[in-house]
């Protein structure tokens, strides 16, 4: 099952991604190639930033549990974070 959803993903992210060269040079007629590769990288950017501000189904979940799939982020001392 991991195999198929990494292999979905894949295949979804290169068919957009095969379509963004045409769809800047389109935009680019009209608002100019660096407004239109702006647009399009901060859409990007933004596409890639969102997932990480959705967190875990925790429903019926308790938070040991919630603590173990996510990791320990911790701060100890003058050491940076550190993760499981």
């Amino acid at each position: 099952m991991i195999r198929l959803t990494e292999r979905f993903c894949n295949n979804a992210g290169r068919s957009i991604g095969a379509r963004f060269p045409a769809a800047v040079g389109l935009l680019a007629g009209k608002a100019g190639l660096g407004t239109a590769i702006a647009i399009f990288s901060l859409g990007t950017a933004g596409a890639m930033i969102i997932p990480l501000l959705v967190p875990p189904e925790s429903l019926g979940r308790s938070s040991a549990s919630l603590k173990d799939e996510m990791g320990t982020l911790a701060i100890v001392g003058s050491q940076a974070l550190r993760f499981r």
